[in-house]
């Protein structure tokens, strides 16, 4: 009998330790709100035109993707050709309130002339950073002199809580906390009424 009390005292003991690290696991896993903004602005524009705005959340640590748009395979090509946005992300938390992120963006295009119907033109547009950025500042990425890229982390938790100042002078970005849901009319179609 002591031998079976003595067993069970053991392993719930060692049960109660493996739930305080899950937990401690689950208190060190941090949300993040990944902002980024590509801006061109000619010479004589009085403000920038922003050619990509893809906001997403992910867990510090982790690795997240996004692809909106599709592939396109032209008749003659055996090659696919991306049309659309594919973003990947990591970012992992470094000393003092800095974050490591490394991000992969590729937007590609379709295009066709109008008086040349037989020619389709694809373009390809790949932007790679490694960067590092604190939470809560926007930090600005120049390109080339005439396009940028702005990046800001911010805790979801704090957006939704109080919105956040605009960072960048011509910001119109964000004011909510990112969200999967459908839009009212894609997710609660109206209900038909059958006549009498």
């Amino acid at each position: 009998m002591h031998v079976l009390r003595l067993a069970a005292t053991v392993f719930a003991m060692l049960g109660g330790l493996s739930l305080v690290d899950s937990t401690r696991g689950e208190e060190r896993s941090e949300p993040v709100v990944i902002k980024i903004r590509i801006c061109e602005q000619w010479p004589g524009k009085k403000e920038p035109m922003v050619l990509t705005e893809p906001m997403l959340q992910t867990m510090v640590g982790g690795q997240v993707w996004i692809e909106i748009g599709k592939h396109r395979q032209p008749q003659p090509d055996t090659l696919e050709h991306p049309i659309g946005l594919k973003l990947n992300a990591k970012i992992e938390r470094r000393v003092n309130e800095k974050y490591e992120l490394q991000l992969k963006i590729v937007q590609g295009a379709q295009r066709q002339i109008e008086d040349d119907p037989e020619t389709e033109i694809f373009t390809e547009e790949k932007l790679s950073v490694h960067t590092w950025a604190e939470r809560g500042k926007m930090k600005k990425i120049s390109i080339s002199p005439i396009k940028w890229c702005e990046v800001t982390l911010e805790d979801p938790r704090q957006t939704a809580a109080v919105e956040q100042p605009n960072n960048a002078k011509y910001w119109r970005g964000y004011t909510a906390v990112p969200s999967t849901a459908a839009p009212e009319l894609i997710a609660r179609p109206p209900v038909m009424v059958q006549p009498k």
